[in-house]
């Protein structure tokens, strides 16, 4: 086994579960408080209830269509990732063609003059790397369809590794072998 493993791949970003998951977290919770806001000051009779279906619908269609749009243009539905595990732990970082337009969309939000898209462009710098050391980490599980490993601390997830089927194997022996050593 090596001292590092080091690889990179890249992430279909309409294709990952986890991924599609999280973009329906981040868009269907305020499509929900929406259809709240909307139930909680309209009258409850069938006219105004299919009016706020209709409505709810409308707007997570638009936002999912731009959603597409925005993910095509800017990243081609790929999102380049290097991930390096060695003794310590693991980390990840965007690489490639994908630092590259995050560091840009990233600029271009801090200088913005909008508060909450320089806040928001900060916290996503800051974000660039993550990464976790294997002493904090309880087990790995890994998805074989997806290619995917989950590193858990509990039933918390601390980070989701993209292998792809040619890291998959080697990445998902290493991390169990060092979650291992780490925790005897």
């Amino acid at each position: 086994m090596p001292q590092t493993l080091t690889f990179t791949v890249k992430v279909p970003l309409f294709k990952q579960k986890v991924i599609l998951r999280q973009m329906g977290l981040g868009f269907g919770i305020p499509l929900l408080l929406l259809a709240i806001l909307l139930l909680a000051t309209s009258p409850l009779d069938s006219e105004s209830l299919k009016g706020i279906g209709t409505a709810v619908g409308i707007t997570a269609g638009i936002l999912i269509v731009l959603l597409g749009i925005v993910l095509l243009l800017v990243y081609g539905g790929r999102y380049e990732y290097t991930y390096t595990l060695n003794a310590e732990g693991i980390e990840g970082h965007p690489s490639g063609k994908t630092a590259r337009t995050n560091r840009i969309v990233n600029l271009l939000g801090m200088f913005s003059g909008n508060a909450t898209a320089t806040g928001s462009a900060m916290l996503a710098q800051a974000r660039q790397q993550e990464g976790t050391a294997w002493s904090e980490i309880d087990r790995v599980v890994g998805d074989d369809e997806e290619h995917t490993l989950g590193l858990y601390s509990g039933k918390l997830r601390h980070m989701v590794v993209f292998c792809g089927n040619e890291y998959y194997g080697e990445a998902l022996t290493y991390a169990q072998s060092q979650v291992k050593a780490s925790n005897e």
